[in-house]
């Protein structure tokens, strides 16, 4: 009986840190208050750009707490449980970052980062995740129907 109690809780503390990912239609926009300035460059459609949809999972975070989403170097949001933030880019390439919210990417070791090149009216997709370890994930994803 105490094996099986052990085996359960082991099952349920591994498993109940992953999480699961969420359509954009079950999300919630960023918080202004967590949006940088830097975002703001970023952050209305045009004509001949390509559109980045970056959508953080669903699920209890463990020790991942908040996730800081950065751009090219530049912080552009901090992202919570089942957010979205809806970046509008120019033709060109970029590496994608995520991090704990402790620090900058130049200071995390084992940050996540995804390299992308953005062509016009194409729209491509990111989800934050986080693993089994505990830790932050960026990876490419195609939308959720």
């Amino acid at each position: 009986m105490g094996q099986l109690l052990l085996f359960l809780f082991l099952l349920v503390s591994l498993t109940s840190c992953s999480t699961t990912p969420v359509r954009l239609a079950d999300s919630s926009p960023v918080m202004v208050k967590r949006l940088s300035p830097e975002f703001a460059k970023y952050s209305s459609p045009a004509p001949n750009i390509g559109k980045v949809i970056v959508i953080r999972d669903r699920g209890l975070t463990g020790g991942a707490g908040l996730a800081e989403f950065y751009l090219d170097g530049k912080r552009m949001a901090t992202l919570t449980t089942i957010e979205a933030l809806i970046l509008y880019l120019p033709k060109g390439e970029y590496d994608l970052v995520v991090t704990p919210e402790t620090g900058s990417p130049s200071t995390q070791p084992g940050y996540r980062t995804a390299h992308l090149l953005v062509e016009p009216e194409k729209e491509y997709y990111f989800r934050i995740s986080v693993s089994l370890l505990r830790r932050l994930a960026l990876e490419p994803t195609v939308p959720m129907e």
